[in-house]
């Protein structure tokens, strides 16, 4: 795929409005972003509605270099990673999309089919700040690729959460038990 082709970026952000540290050096087809936006299950709302086939999707506290990540798409979920992240997610079923990922517009598509499921099954509120986790689960094998990133730290990033680690490993463990 050329860096021409037709892609939809669906960024969302708890902020006013998109971080201007966290630029998006890449020119998309379509740009969806959503501000003040109450949860990351949104993302993946806006992506099942993109107008174009290929989705991109990144937090809103991370740089990468967009167009190194789009060579290597391979029609599955292909998400920038580092080392840290790629050895700590090894062997979970699952993958980090936030620092920079694309897949197919139709993986959101019955992600967001299914949304009644995934609700019933974790609850709302688990569901809704845990849907990346969910989505990278059902939709393997992943085609993660390690590469610099430059990342913000600030306090009302999508990411930030005390509990991040420990919410992850239960979300783990009840998508293996399924």
């Amino acid at each position: 795929m050329s860096a021409a082709a037709k892609i939809s970026a669906v960024l969302i952000t708890r902020e006013k409005s998109w971080p201007k540290e966290a630029r998006i050096d890449f020119q998309f087809a379509e740009h969806t972003v959503l501000t003040e936006c109450p949860y990351v299950a949104k993302r993946f709302e806006l992506a099942a509605n993109a107008a174009y086939e290929t989705v991109y999707v990144q937090d809103d506290d991370v740089e990468i270099d967009i167009a190194r990540l789009l060579r290597c798409y391979n029609g599955r979920i292909t998400n920038a990673i580092h080392a840290g992240h790629a050895y700590g997610y090894q062997n979970t079923g699952v993958t980090l999309i936030g620092f920079g990922c694309f897949f197919p517009r139709v993986m959101a598509e019955r992600f967001m089919n299914d949304e009644g499921k995934w609700r019933a099954k974790f609850g709302d509120e688990l569901f809704e700040k845990e849907a990346d986790r969910i989505f990278t689960f059902v939709n393997r094998p992943h085609n993660n690729v390690s590469m610099p990133y430059r990342e913000f730290r600030r306090t009302g990033c999508m990411s930030m959460r005390p509990d991040h680690y420990k919410i992850r490993d239960r979300i783990i463990r009840e998508l293996r038990d399924m």
